[in-house]
């Protein structure tokens, strides 16, 4: 008997793995189809045949190919196996109206969303499934890689856990995407004047809707580079970038929030420029590498915030006895400053600036002021020899106390964090804002535990443990000459106990891989994810 009558038709499965998954739902993979290379098509085909778990169906729209080979083709397949639906329209009508056409023939619980040259990895649906039954997520989306045309791998992209505001300003998911039916369906299906950035408007539009969304880091799509798409020339469609600026925007007022999109530097990639609410009484607090620091005049933090209810406190000059200037942390000073302003909101600037960027202050304030759900912001610091501190691969032959703050507070950020805001775990504190009043409600620094390089972690950590989120943005950039760390003599007796302190506090979040952190970037480095947590934690 052929493997279709038994195992599709009857239930009987020749891997284990899939006779045990239970439901077993159908998926219907939507693939818009306008004249691709016959090859392409075929390998496209092939890897949604191959599929190890075997519950799904095949619609394929043909957006009036110009070539008769592709009708050929198309019933070709059609004619050998009864999962495979086809539809061909008269004329051409554009990629979103095709992959409607497509989602018409579609009986599936769930949608997935196939170009006609790329491929699915063949455990793709099997693992897709496996996460639906234990989730109930209504939208999922993969990791994937960028091949060539002979099918070799050119790159991989491995993606965080879903970040709304990563989102925001670029479409990070991409593929292999899948949706509830009824989620598709609800929503109207694609609109055809985002065509080009249609991925990207049914992503935020779906996002809108609903909150069981869910990431399988494992790549299990195959994105074709060819030479027209813009997986691999971002150039070549300039009406795709505006297509997406439009979405974007629109998304934005959907969700009630003021905002402009501003384009930036790259193609794709958005600037959501928030309205200020109003002009609360902000404290720019900054500390000195030690007390007896001058620091940077108001006017340098001034120039470019275009804000005028904003008061500056240097910290270093704090009414305070000379005998206790050498044992008062930075933190510490920080802390009595932030506790007894009267400002509404307070900027952390922990080194001493030499330039700031262009509304620095209101990129960070009108988040705050917008988003509810987020309790800091923090902002991009760079160093003017151009360095910047970015951790993505860990070194777990380090020992130092500034190598884990430093690489807990950065390898979240997506993309090194260079060029979209977006949601991470912790930071660093080095140049960050929050409202007083959540600080005071977290109860502030704890400076004795942590009194130079853990402190905001720890605040960062528990504004999560109390329900709020955490933005970066690049575009509050502050730039110093060098960031001064603590002394080597001062190490063995407070920055190791400072770190120990942290991790014996954190263990619980330590142990695990951040939602933000893609363990890929591990395996493809040979490292032990057991092994990594361990080393968070300090287990030797």
């Amino acid at each position: 008997s052929h493997y279709l009558d038994l195992g599709v038709h009857k239930g009987t499965y020749t891997d284990s793995r899939i006779a045990s998954i239970d439901p077993k739902p159908l998926i219907s993979i939507l693939v818009p189809v306008y004249n691709p290379e016959p090859s392409l098509l075929n390998c496209c085909i092939r890897s949604v045949l191959y599929q190890t778990y075997p519950n799904w169906e095949l619609c394929l729209a043909d957006d009036c190919s110009t070539s008769p080979e592709i009708a050929e083709l198309l019933r070709s397949w059609a004619g050998k196996d009864d999962r495979i639906k086809i539809v061909f329209h008269n004329e051409n009508k554009g990629i979103s109206e095709a992959t409607n056409s497509a989602a018409k023939l579609a009986g599936g619980e769930y949608v997935g969303f196939l170009d006609n040259d790329d491929e699915l990895a063949h455990d793709c649906l099997y693992y897709l499934v496996k996460e639906i039954n234990r989730s109930g997520a209504l939208v999922l989306y993969t990791d994937e890689d960028l091949i060539g045309d002979d099918s070799s791998r050119l790159s991989v992209f491995y993606k965080p856990d879903f970040n709304q505001h990563l989102l925001f300003s670029h479409n990070y998911v991409t593929h292999f995407l899948v949706a509830e039916k009824a989620l598709f369906d609800e929503i109207g299906g694609f609109r055809p004047e985002c065509d080009g950035a249609q991925d990207y408007d049914l992503i935020l539009r779906l996002s809108e809707r609903t909150e069981k969304i869910s990431h399988l880091p494992r790549i299990l799509y195959h994105w074709r580079a060819v030479e027209t798409s813009t997986s691999i020339n971002h150039s070549r469609k300039s009406y795709a970038h505006e297509a997406g600026k439009h979405a974007l925007q629109t998304t934005l007022k959907n969700r009630g929030l003021q905002a402009r999109v501003k384009d930036t530097e790259f193609n794709f990639f958005y600037h959501p420029r928030y309205s200020k609410n109003d002009e609360p009484q902000i404290s720019v607090i900054v500390a000195p590498s030690t007390v007896r620091d001058a620091g940077s005049p108001p006017e340098l933090i001034s120039d470019n915030c275009h804000y005028k209810n904003i008061t500056f406190i240097h910290a270093g000059f704090l009414d305070i006895d000379v005998k206790d200037e050498d044992r008062l942390s930075r933190v510490e000073l920080l802390h009595r400053e932030a506790v007894s302003t009267e400002s509404d909101y307070i900027v952390f600037i922990r080194h001493a600036p030499i330039a700031l960027s262009d509304y620095w202050l209101e990129e960070l304030l009108t988040p705050l002021q917008q988003h509810d759900e987020i309790g800091l912001t923090c902002g991009r610091i760079m160093r003017q020899s151009g360095e910047e501190v970015s951790l993505l691969v860990p070194d777990l032959t380090s020992d130092s106390p500034v190598y884990l703050a430093d690489f807990l507070s950065s390898c979240t950020r997506h993309l090194n964090g260079l060029h979209c805001p977006q949601l991470v775990s912790l930071c660093n504190g080095d140049f960050c804002m929050i409202t007083q009043k959540l600080y005071l409600q977290l109860g502030g620094f704890d400076y004795e535990q942590f009194p130079e390089l853990f402190a905001m972690h720890d605040l960062a950590l528990k504004a999560c443990e109390s329900g709020y989120k955490i933005l970066y943005t690049p575009f509050a950039r502050l730039t110093v000459d060098s960031i001064k760390g603590i002394s080597e003599a001062e190490k063995e007796k407070r920055a190791h106990l400072e770190k120990k302190a942290f991790q014996k506090r954190w263990a619980s979040v330590l142990e695990t891989i951040d939602p933000f952190y893609n363990p890929g970037i591990l395996d493809v480095n040979n490292i032990d994810v057991a092994r990594f947590n361990e080393w968070k934690r300090g287990v030797n």
